[in-house]
This record gives structure tokens, sequence and C-alpha cells, in this order.
């Protein structure tokens, strides 16, 4: 196995345990900070996330479209162009509408803006989810 289809793994599936995390623990728990603090809580969460996100981002996406261009198997060809697509999906989302939604929080606290981000980030973590498949696909058809 190549590198770097070890990196389209790896980035992979810590960017889809990374999501359920934020999914089912971070985000949920926000609701339970007290008003006064969610603004400051919500910043340092999003801070440390994009510090462990970014560069596993950026490893995915550069490691899909390399094994799109370089694949031998129309297979492998094939899912990684999904896997790139989902990605690029999810990062537009993410960038888009969920920041958005980060960017109200971190002013202060509210219910709806907050209920709103932890349903729109069932997107992002199912796409990762995909993606982590999609690699493991990837792997068994190079």
């Amino acid at each position: 196995m190549s590198l770097m289809m070890i990196g389209l793994l790896a980035a992979c599936w810590f960017m889809a345990g990374l999501m359920w995390l934020t999914q089912l623990v971070s985000y949920p728990a926000l609701a339970s900070v007290p008003p006064e603090d969610a603004p400051a809580v919500n910043r340092s969460n999003q801070a440390r996330l994009m510090v462990l996100s970014t560069p596993a981002t950026l490893l995915a996406l550069g490691a899909g479209v390399a094994v799109a261009i370089g694949a031998d198997t129309r297979a492998a060809t094939w899912m990684a162009i999904a896997l790139v697509t989902v990605l690029m999906l999810v990062g537009f989302l993410a960038g888009s509408v969920q920041s958005a939604h980060h960017q109200r929080l971190m002013k202060s606290f509210d219910p709806e803006v907050h209920r709103r981000m932890v349903s729109g980030n069932w997107v992002t973590t199912v796409g990762w989810s995909i993606a982590a498949f999609l690699s493991v696909g990837i792997g068994y058809a190079v």
C-alpha cells in the first residue's frame, strides 16, 4: 500500500471519528454551558477543532485527487472522484452554512442557532463517514 493511500485512509477515518465525536459530544455539550460563557467556549472549541481538522481535510483532499488522477483501475478512479466530490460538498457547507452558525454563537448563545448548527452538522458527519468507507474501497481497488 502506498504512502498516499495510507494518508488517505488515515485522514478520512480520523475526520470521520472527529466528526462523530463533535456531533455526539462537543456540540450537544454547548447547550449545557451557561449562556454568558457559551461564546468563549464556542470560540475555544472551534479553534481547537480547526487545528485538528484543517490538516486532515487538506491531506484527504490532496490524496483523493492524487488517487483519482493516478489510479490504475476505473473503480478506484470513480471512488476517488466520489470521495473528492463528497469532501468538496462537506467543505462548502462547513465554510458557508456551519461557519455562519459558529460566528453567531461566538457572539451570544442562541438555542435556535445551536439547534440548526447541530442539525446541519449531520451532513458533515455523514459525509466524512461516506468518505471513510470510500477510502477503504479505493484501497481495495488500487
